[in-house]
């Protein structure tokens, strides 16, 4: 089939599953460059070894990990990767929380109810304000935890469905 192991753009791309778009794209920035490119018709040429990294590439980037992140992981060790994908992974569940509380106030206003608040309060104990809070009723949605850029955080809802967020003031 390709003796020398070498493929055209459009085959690695449907091998691997990324567009030709993609592919010069990562060519340009240096993140999965061709094996060789012809100098006169700047025709571009992979090697079935390289299917691995692509397939890692396209897998990473549909859940959205950025470019910068995805280049270090692909140069990390096995322990350095998991550390990259478990923070990502954190990452995604922040969002996806953040996104079903969207959609539950969506789902309220479309029934013409009120709607719920989201709000955030600094306090000096974050450990202390968020036992008081969930021993006064409030349910714990997020327990006090770190978040990359943030100050330690958690997430209570109270019995009306409105989330408060409390954050450790520094």
């Amino acid at each position: 089939m390709w003796s020398d192991g070498l493929l055209g753009i459009g085959a690695f791309a449907v091998l691997s599953g990324l567009s030709f778009g993609a592919l010069r794209h990562y060519d340009e920035i240096v993140l999965l460059q061709p094996r060789t490119v012809d100098s006169s018709t700047g025709y571009r040429r992979y090697h079935l070894d390289q299917l691995p990294r692509a397939r890692l590439i396209r897998a990473l980037r549909a859940v959205d990990l950025p470019l910068p992140e995805l280049r270090s992981l692909l140069d990390a060790d096995d322990p350095g990767l998991e550390a990259g994908l478990r923070l990502h992974r954190d990452r995604l569940l922040v969002e996806a929380e953040q996104m079903a509380t969207h959609l539950a106030i969506l789902e309220d206003i479309g029934a013409g109810a009120p709607g719920t608040a989201n709000f955030g309060l600094l306090v000096t104990d974050l450990g202390a304000a968020h036992r008081r809070v969930t021993a006064a009723g409030g349910i714990e949605v997020l327990p006090p935890h770190d978040a990359p850029g943030m100050p330690r955080t958690s997430t209570i809802e109270d019995p009306d469905g409105n989330r408060v967020n409390l954050y450790q003031d520094a």
